[in-house]
């Protein structure tokens, strides 16, 4: 997984204009933080979202006064917010699992239809 998200990084950072290449250092941030928040065809979630259970809120939903979808921490009842928690996140887990496993037998597919067995 490490070297396909290093992978994908070095090709988001290759679309910077080439007067911002040589400071690329300074965009790693931005961009890992868009990978981050973009669905994955693997799991049908963003990473962000599989970490924090929420949208995150990026520099646009600002700018348009956007709502979050996601409800806000009230509870006074920490255990009540820790049992819903906890079981929104096994939830979202199964699903990506179940996400990430098709798309795993979809690929070995395609892998076998490329390579000839002998």
């Amino acid at each position: 997984m490490t070297e396909r998200f290093n992978s994908t990084l070095l090709n988001m950072l290759g679309t910077l204009q080439p007067h911002q290449k040589p400071r690329w250092r300074d965009y790693v941030e931005t961009m890992t933080h868009a990978y981050n928040c973009t669905t994955h065809s693997s799991t049908g979630f963003t990473p962000f979202f599989l970490m924090f259970m929420r949208k995150p809120r990026v520099p646009s939903d600002l700018v348009f006064e956007l709502e979050t979808d996601g409800e806000e921490f009230t509870d006074t009842n920490e255990a009540d917010f820790v049992h819903r928690l906890r079981n929104q996140l096994q939830e979202a887990y199964d699903l990506a699992a179940t996400h990430a496993n098709a798309a795993r037998k979809k690929q070995k597919k395609c892998v076998q239809q490329k390579v000839p067995w002998s």
